[in-house]
């Protein structure tokens, strides 16, 4: 029993260690993501390239955008309605949501993987590799 404590304690630590070290290659990333957005946007107005961290303002993008680039910061991962609904900031606005996902999946942007499920493919993934789940067409609202 004891090691096991021991053992997960040194775990938490080590998990510990490696978020602090992401927080800061995540800094140092944006750091240079808006020194670049800066340069580009010299002479122009600032707001042409929004901050792809900045969910605070959903007015700032249409909800397309918020959508694409929330499930590009998520790649390859299967994202539920409701988690996309809640880190646009789209709260009471499912209706709305669930037609921008449906159009931005017949535009072929973004993937419906199943029942409530979207998501987008990583740079290195095969388009043609992709299978839904069976099973799961989409259903017409």
């Amino acid at each position: 029993m004891a090691e096991s404590i021991l053992e997960l304690a040194k775990r938490l630590i080590r998990l510990d260690h490696q978020m602090g070290q992401l927080a800061r290659e995540k800094e140092a990333t944006l750091a240079e993501y808006k020194k670049l957005v800066a340069d580009l946007s010299s002479g122009h107005s600032a707001t042409l390239i929004p901050d792809p961290t900045d969910f605070s303002n959903p007015r700032q993008n249409t909800m397309r955008e918020l959508i694409l680039t929330y499930l590009r910061q998520n790649a390859g991962v299967r994202l539920s309605l409701h988690e996309i609904e809640r880190a646009i900031g789209a709260v009471g606005e499912r209706r709305r949501l669930t037609w921008t996902l449906a159009n931005m999946k017949r535009d072929g942007v973004i993937r419906h993987e199943g029942r409530g499920l979207w998501s987008v493919g990583r740079d290195d993934d095969d388009p043609e590799a992709h299978n839904p789940l069976p099973g799961n067409e989409d259903l017409p609202f």
